[in-house]
């Protein structure tokens, strides 16, 4: 008997130090997607930074400006509780689709702009891995309608599409911030 409650007792030490490391680790990650929101900003302004040193290529070959890629249906898609699903499916709509082909040699792009171009790439994804790690902090679900329309139209604009979309990635920075600032409240 003695033995019994022995490994009894060893049992429920065990339990409640793993239990105990579980609930350390899942704070210590909560603690770190806090981090992540009050650090936002300043990645925000980097890639604002980065953005304006490729504006002005993508814009000015865009001539498509009658149609919008990211209007107020995103916004509001990003103020509803489907916000950090949009925010993937943008973000990968961007890593996996737009920016490939912003770096396509065919382009003819300067240096510059495709150094810039990288450095936003590299800013997205490692916003994408944020959000995927702190996705119970972000409480990402479901599908977008929004993003599967924005698809439909980009790929109507063919090539056009990556100019439209590039010159259109203030709005996108704009909406992340949005929804971010939202979430920190």
């Amino acid at each position: 008997e003695m033995k019994l409650a022995a490994a009894a007792l060893c049992l429920l030490v065990i339990i409640f130090n793993t239990e105990n490391a579980f609930c350390r680790a899942e704070h210590s990650a909560e603690d770190g997607c806090l981090l992540f929101a009050n650090a936002f900003p300043g990645m925000l302004k980097e890639l604002r930074i980065a953005f304006k040193k490729i504006q002005e290529f993508f814009q000015t070959k865009d001539d498509n400006i009658d149609i919008a890629l990211l209007d107020e249906d995103l916004l509001y898609g990003f103020k509803d509780h489907f916000g950090c699903q949009l925010l993937k499916e943008m973000l990968k709509f961007y890593l996996e689709e737009v920016l490939p082909k912003a770096q396509d040699k065919d382009l003819d792009i300067q240096p510059t702009i495709q150094t810039a171009v990288s450095h936003i790439g590299e800013m997205l994804f490692n916003l994408k891995q944020k959000i995927t790690l702190c996705q119970n902090f972000f409480a990402c679900s479901n599908k977008s309608r929004a993003v599967k329309r924005i698809k439909e139209t980009y790929n109507k604009l063919q090539e056009k599409g990556v100019y439209k979309a590039m010159g259109e990635l203030d709005i996108f920075i704009d909406y992340i911030e949005d929804y971010l600032i939202a979430k920190k409240k």
